[in-house]
């Protein structure tokens, strides 16, 4: 049983897939009864975490001959019934996107025995970012770390998220479809740039990543 894996490197949705391909060996795995070969991987958010609950489609002619879902790792195994070209789909759950500009459908070459390992990109679907300057250059910022993240509904008070920005200043939140505030807790030492409203208001779009950045000043 050959042994093929493929990892992919997302450039955008209107730019194809880069991948790597390994030199074949054996697989002890291979495809089930019934199958010709097998697809497999793992479906890796820009956190490096698997994503648990996402659709993976085998497809041919826009018809799906097979799917799975995630793991709670992010693993998925899906059997080829017969060789040749097949589009591979990714659907995340609601929450989570295809990165930016990545195409939609991967097209893959199968042959009879071959245990294809593909890793497959998702993203939150919102990412907030918060930047610090200094009061000579306020637009000339890094990413700051530690500052408080919140998110509500547009018109409720009540938050249905709240995180921190990490090491290199970014949080990333996984959502529903509808508008919402976005906001920060100015930290002490810190006051808000004044191109910079807060809180901000976005509307996420079900399958489409948003990204909201913040500009603070340090005093």
């Amino acid at each position: 049983m050959s042994s093929k894996r493929s990892t992919g490197i997302v450039l955008g949705l209107a730019l194809g897939l880069v991948a790597t391909f390994a030199a074949c060996g054996e697989d002890p795995e291979g495809p089930a009864g019934g199958d010709v070969a097998q697809l497999r991987g793992a479906v890796l958010l820009e956190t490096g975490v698997g994503l648990p609950g996402a659709t993976v489609e085998l497809a041919r002619d826009g018809t799906v001959a097979r799917s799975d879902q995630t793991d709670g790792q992010g693993r998925y195994a899906i059997g080829v019934p017969e060789p040749g070209t097949w589009e591979l789909r990714l659907r995340p759950p609601v929450g989570y996107a295809l990165p930016p500009n990545a195409p939609g459908t991967i097209s893959v070459d199968v042959a009879a025995g071959e245990v294809i390992t593909m890793d497959l990109d998702a993203v939150h679907n919102l990412t907030v970012s918060v930047g610090a300057g200094t009061a000579a250059s306020p637009d000339t910022v890094g990413g700051e770390p530690g500052v408080p993240v919140w998110v509500r509904l547009v018109g409720e008070s009540t938050l249905v998220a709240s995180g921190e920005t990490g090491e290199q200043g970014f949080v990333p939140f996984a959502l529903p479809p509808g508008v919402y505030d976005v906001g920060i807790d100015i930290p002490a030492g810190f006051s808000l740039n004044p191109k910079t409203p807060n809180p901000r208001r976005v509307e996420l779009v079900e399958g489409v990543p948003q990204g909201v950045g913040f500009f603070l000043i340090r005093e």
